[in-house]
This record gives structure tokens, sequence and C-alpha cells, in this order.
């Protein structure tokens, strides 16, 4: 059974802020191609850090490449995991795995590399006042490359 990925796009009042500092050992663990449908299942892991449990939040700027396709699932961050903002409901998890669906034109052949790039946001927060005004989040830019098989 597939776990759906229901993003949340922020709203145009929400201003994505990001911190300038970063986590190592934030990354993609994992990135299999569907063999049978136009479906990329990636497990993103975000450690611990120095103010307690983290877990990936939010995905932005998501893209696949290689020499022969290109394909973007985001350019805005969306919110994931069971998250909204800084609300964090009782199912997040760490590592978490999601599934893209992407245009079956687009898939890569078989036995050739592909650059996946994603930008992984935690630790969201809003900060200042009133309610519902910017939000405050950690971030990391990662790249994996992934075998299609």
């Amino acid at each position: 059974m597939l776990k759906k990925l229901t993003p949340v796009i922020l709203l145009a009042a929400e201003v994505l802020n990001v911190k300038k500092n970063s986590v190592y050992g934030v990354k993609i663990k994992d990135a299999k191609w569907s063999p049978d449908d136009p479906l990329l299942i990636i497990t993103t892991y975000v450690p611990d850090g120095k103010y307690g449990r983290n877990a990936p939040e939010a995905f932005g700027h998501f893209t696949f490449k290689n020499d022969k396709v290109y394909y973007r699932f985001l350019r805005d961050p969306h919110f994931f995991n069971d998250h909204h903002c800084e609300k964090k409901g009782p199912h997040e998890v760490n590592p978490y795995v999601s599934y893209h669906q992407y245009e079956k034109s687009q898939r890569p052949a078989k036995g050739t590399w592909v650059e996946i790039r994603l930008a992984i946001y935690w630790g969201c927060k809003i900060v200042g006042f009133p309610p519902g005004g910017p939000i405050d989040c950690c971030h990391k830019n990662v790249v994996y490359k992934s075998l299609v098989q």
C-alpha cells in the first residue's frame, strides 16, 4: 500500500525564511524507481539536533535529471510528514518515505544514472507577530545519484 504524499502549499501570506545553519547528515537515504509506474520513491532523513528530535517537514526545489531527461516535482516548499507550518501531528516519522509521480515520458532509461536534487526543511516555526507570519526553517540542499533499475 502506498502512502500518499499530500503536500500543503504555503499560502501567499506566509513567507518561508531559511536559517543559514544546516545539520551534517541531512540526506536522501534511498531512491527507487518503480518498474511499472512513473513513480519515484525516496527516503529522507534529518538527524536529531542539539534542541531535540528532528524530522523532514517540507520539501522544495525537487528535480531529477540526467543527459536525456529533466523533471521538476516542486519549485516552492510544501509541507508533509504530518506537518503544517510549525504544527506537528502525531504521525511524524524519521526517516520519511514519500512517493512522487512524474510524467511517463520523462522516465529515465533503465541502467542510467540520475541526479536527484532536493531542498529538505526541518525545525519550522512561525516567527514574529501576528500568527500566520513568516515561517523560519532550517534547510539543506541535497544531491543524490540514483541508478535506474
